[in-house]
This record gives structure tokens, C-alpha cells and sequence, in this order.
């Protein structure tokens, strides 16, 4: 499991959240996800600036590949929609691991789910004007949004056939995935275990915010905005909740880091049937046979 954090180029509110931006986006993920059907996705929330997915993947490549098709498709479609220009994204997506417990899994999925109350923008979770997966984790996990083909657009333009937009646009459904530690229990008992965690979020938004600013105000911030001073703190290489399962998973890292490096030095020395570690991405080539001379 990983928990994936994207953010928008100089902190800007270029996802301020609208019923647009939600379509659009949870089309995107949607199509993200036929072109890659081995990523889970657990959950999902965009704030004016930055966004979280809780989600499954296989290895590395896999997850790059997928990021790469949401990021850039939702640069091309959010660029459109903000009226910008340029990059939308800082840089390249922030991934960390989650540990294989209980405990770890909820933690990352309690910490999505508080978006927008620990911000103190909004009293509930559900009343989060953009895409926020809480509304859909009480009531199926289903995600509804458009994906427009723009692709099959242009290329109707070019050969000088006009059609309306909605022969482009296809609504879509994306199903949220259950937590491993879920996995057991219907959606029915699951949206009674995400309303007891939405009801404890709320008291403690409540405790620490006796006033939000509200979802329509939210909705007016300017997009060009930049903040000045966002709260980041240090990015963990893994998120655990026991010391047992950290130092566990730490040494699986250090272990795959010593053979992935092992198996580049092979190449480097003219070695192209080299194998790499599981789960990671061979450098790209093109790679000569001939060994590097002694410098």
C-alpha cells in the first residue's frame, strides 16, 4: 500500500474544489485505473493545492506508469478548466510505503478522511465542495464523474467533422477498493465504520475550530492564490505503527537498495543480462556491451 501526495506548481489553489474539477478528476482516476487494473484504489481526496490517493500497486513501474497517465491528463483537462498555462504540478509525485497492519492502514485512511476539518475549512468532511471520497465511502464507494475524449475530438476536428461535446463525453463509476483489513466486511459495515471515524473528526475539528470558513468561501478563494507558508512536515520513508514493522521494512529497503545498486554497477560494466530486484524500473538504455574502461 501507498500513500501518494501531489502538489500544484508554488503551492497555488489551482485544484480549488468545484463540481467540475470533481467529474473531471474522478474521470481521469477512472480511466487511470482501466488502463492499469491492478491499482486499488482506497481512497482519494483533492484540496485547493495538493492531493492524496490511498491506493495499491504492484511495483514501481506500475505506479509510475499510472501517475504518469493521472497527472498528465489531469494537467491537460484542470489546466483547461483553471485557465492556466504551464505546469500545474511542482514536481513529481511524493510516494511512502504503508506498513501491512491493521493499525498503519487505518491511521493513512483516517488521515485522508480528515481533509478539510483539520484545515478548518469545513465542518464535515462531506460538505467538501471538491472530490472527497467520504460521501462515497457511507454510501458504496462508488465515485461518479465524466472523462471527455479529446483525443477522438482532434481527430474528428482535423477531418472536418463537427460533433457536440456530448458525443465526446462518457460518464463513469469509479468503485473504491475495501482495506485489506476490510476486506472481510460488506459495504454496509464498512460505511459504519467510516461514519464512527467522520463522527470523531468532526468533534475534534469542532474542539480545535470553533469556526470553518465554510465550502462557499472555499470555492471563492482566488486560484492564482499562492500560499505562503503551507504546513508540510518532513516526509517519512514508511508509514508504520509498530517499531517491529518499521525495522522490518526498513531492511527490506536497504536490501533491495544494495541489489538494485549491485545489478547497475553490473550493467555499467557491460553485463546487459543483469537481473534487477522485483518491483523496480530498469535504467533505461540504450546500453553498449562493451565494458567501461578503468577511469
Amino acid at each position: 500500500m501507498v500513500e501518494v501526495t501531489c502538489r500544484t506548481f508554488q503551492g497555488r489553489l489551482l485544484l480549488t474544489p468545484t463540481p467540475s474539477l470533481r467529474r473531471i478528476a474522478i474521470g481521469v482516476l477512472y480511466k487511470a485505473q482501466t488502463h492499469y487494473p491492478s491499482i486499488k484504489i482506497y481512497n482519494v481526496v483533492f484540496l485547493s493545492n495538493h492531493y492524496h490517493v490511498l491506493l495499491w500497486a504492484p511495483d514501481a513501474r506500475t505506479l509510475a506508469d499510472f501517475m504518469a497517465f493521472t497527472n498528465g491528463n489531469l494537467a491537460r483537462k484542470l489546466g483547461v478548466l483553471v485557465n492556466w498555462e504551464g505546469s500545474l504540478w511542482a514536481r513529481r509525485y511524493d510516494s511512502v510505503l504503508v506498513a501491512n497492519e491493521e493499525l498503519s492502514q487505518i491511521r493513512r485512511f483516517v488521515y485522508l478522511l480528515s481533509h478539510g476539518v483539520k484545515e478548518g475549512l469545513v465542518r464535515d468532511p462531506r460538505q467538501w465542495p471538491g472530490l472527497h471520497a467520504a460521501r462515497a465511502l457511507v454510501s458504496g464507494g462508488q465515485l461518479e464523474g465524466i472523462w471527455f475524449d479529446g483525443s477522438r475530438a482532434c481527430r474528428d476536428r482535423a477531418q472536418g467533422r463537427k460533433k457536440p461535446d456530448e458525443e465526446y463525453t462518457e460518464i463513469v463509476t469509479l468503485q473504491l477498493a475495501k482495506l485489506p483489513c476490510w476486506e472481510h466486511l460488506d459495504w454496509e459495515q464498512i460505511a459504519n465504520q467510516v461514519e464512527n471515524l467522520l463522527a470523531k473528526i468532526i468533534a475534534d475539528g469542532r474542539a480545535e475550530y470553533p469556526q470553518v470558513l465554510g465550502p462557499k468561501r472555499v470555492q471563492n478563494q482566488n486560484s492564482r492564490l499562492r500560499v505562503r507558508k503551507p504546513r508540510r512536515g518532513r516526509r517519512p520513508l514508511i508509514h508504520a505503527s509498530s517499531r517491529a514493522a518499521r525495522q522490518q521494512m526498513l531492511a527490506a529497503y536497504r536490501e533491495y537498495l544494495f541489489s538494485f545498486r549491485e545489478a547497475v554497477a553490473e550493467l555499467l560494466r557491460g553485463n546487459l543480462s543483469c537481473s534487477f530486484p522485483l518491483g523496480s524500473c530498469r535504467p533505461p538504455g540504450p546500453w553498449s556491451a562493451l565494458p567501461l574502461p578503468n577511469t
